[in-house]
């Protein structure tokens, strides 16, 4: 941006000392200026106050500036005095560069139908500043926000809008730098990538420890899916972030409610006649007397392991980084481009698997996550990998739907995997619902769940019943249908 553009950050600190330290902790990035050259790079402001916290006063060589966004959150948090009033001492904790009332009014969603309404920008706009770091500095930016998130699990009665807000930005963050440092991987040999994105692994699995524990105390309600909603611009890493943040919840609801409430048995109890159609569809050789829900999943129902969802936590995050723009997913909707949807797919799968040290099971959810049980409207690495196995094999049959595990998946043993099945869910509900979709009106949660039932249910069986099921529970408990 041109220099008028800069705000130099110790007219920020000389007119409120108290923002230093309240940009630091919400991860806010500096611009520094080399006086001798006129070069800028990009850095973490917590970077610079850890290496020396009175670096803004030095008289080197490097003159470090703020962006006119960042001043604006800065000033809303610290109104000038001549402006003071009644409440300007108010708990600034919750505010972030995301809940900013200005930026809110800039990202405000059109409404209007009936026309294609202006493409929002894909990353956000720190995307160019964090291409600028390095994986190091992007490294200690997520491991930052992990703990913040660990503080705020630690705290006895956390307020709720720090943790929303926190949640939120951590959240986004960290995708925006997976984003980043995994498209860079792609273009290395697969040792290099790896080295390349280490550190950022590592300190994502610490991310998304404290977010599962955070998400663990039953935080996540309605005011957290309404604020992200609400700032949602349509972007991709938007996107990851709420399918993030409502899939680690939905993991862990079922998970609670498997415990408390003989989740197997009451599906059990009404198999026959709620469920037994639907799956005839999909396994046509197994006798009926023989289709029970030990069929649907591989070894029977069970609980998530505290690694399970962890694992498939980060698989969550990351589903989309194939993703380089915004594509409409649903084949009928306008905009459809099969020939995009398939490929950020697999850049996806082939990014995580080969390039990153994630665990295996965050692949197969990025390349497994639309595989719709094999309908032809879906798309995915299985149903190709399928297609060969079984001309390979003529006679072999799938008798089972889906594993918690990878390795029935592996050996076509079952036709989809659970955490992915999960994802489908919400990946789908969360595209039908988006305030910015481009070619229609976004839908209510409750118009959202009827579109699920006929066209991916009734119609053909996409998305699993059990599972759709317990997500319309999973939505009501939370307020945000009537039904």
């Amino acid at each position: 941006m041109g220099e008028e553009e800069y705000i130099p950050l110790r007219d920020i600190i000389r007119r409120e000392p108290r923002a230093l330290q309240f940009m630091a902790s919400r991860g806010y990035i500096v611009t520094a200026r080399r006086r001798s050259t006129g070069k800028e790079r990009s850095v973490p402001l917590r970077s610079l106050l850890l290496n020396n916290p009175k670096f803004f006063r030095s008289s080197g060589d490097y003159d470090y500036f703020i962006s006119p966004e960042t001043a604006r959150v800065v000033e809303q948090a610290f109104p000038p005095a001549e402006h003071h009033h009644p409440d300007s001492h108010r708990d600034t904790s919750g505010i972030t560069p995301d809940n900013d009332p200005a930026r809110k009014a800039a990202d405000s969603p059109d409404t209007t139908t009936g026309q294609v309404r202006q493409k929002p920008p894909n990353f956000g706009s720190d995307y160019e500043e964090i291409l600028e770091l390095v994986p190091e500095e992007r490294a200690e930016l997520i491991s930052g926000h992990a703990a913040e998130l660990e503080e705020l699990a630690k705290a006895d009665k956390p307020d709720i809008h720090t943790v929303n807000a926190t949640l939120t930005l951590s959240t986004a963050r960290t995708a925006m730098i997976n984003k980043a440092t995994i498209q860079e991987a792609l273009r290395m040999g697969n040792a290099e990538a790896q080295r390349h994105s280490a550190s950022l692994v590592a300190s994502t699995e610490k991310m998304v420890k404290s977010a599962c524990t955070l998400l663990a105390n039953d935080l996540y309600k309605e005011d957290l899916i309404a604020e992200l909603v609400q700032r949602s611009n349509g972007t991709v890493v938007q996107h990851m972030t709420r399918v993030f943040l409502m899939g680690v919840s939905f993991l862990l609801y079922y998970n609670q409610q498997y415990a408390g409430t003989s989740l197997a048995n009451r599906i059990r109890a009404h198999f026959a006649e709620r469920y037994r159609s639907h799956y005839q569809r999909l396994l046509p050789h197994v006798d009926e007397s023989d289709l029970t829900l030990e069929r649907v999943f591989w070894g029977g129902m069970r609980s998530l392991t505290l690694e399970e969802i962890r694992d498939f936590a980060m698989g969550y995050l990351v589903h989309d980084v194939g993703k380089t723009e915004d594509i409409e997913y649903h084949e009928g909707e306008e905009g459809f481009d099969r020939e995009k949807v398939v490929r950020h797919v697999k850049i996806g799968y082939k990014a995580v698997m080969e390039k990153t040290v994630y665990p295996r099971e965050a692949a197969l959810i990025t390349g497994y996550h639309h595989e719709y049980y094999g309908a032809p409207s879906g798309y995915g690495y299985f149903r190709e990998l399928l297609t060969r196995y079984k001309q390979m094999n003529p006679d072999a049959q799938i008798d089972h739907l889906m594993s918690y595990e990878m390795e029935p998946l592996i050996d076509y043993q079952v036709l989809a995997y659970f955490p992915a099945k999960m994802l489908e869910v919400i990946d789908v509900f969360d595209s039908l619902t988006d305030p910015n979709r481009l070619y229609r009106k976004p839908l209510t949660p409750d118009e959202t769940i009827a579109v699920l039932r006929k066209d991916f249910v009734h119609e053909h069986v996409k998305v699993d019943p059990i599972i759709l099921d317990l997500f319309e529970q999973f939505l009501h408990e939370r307020g945000l249908i009537k039904s």
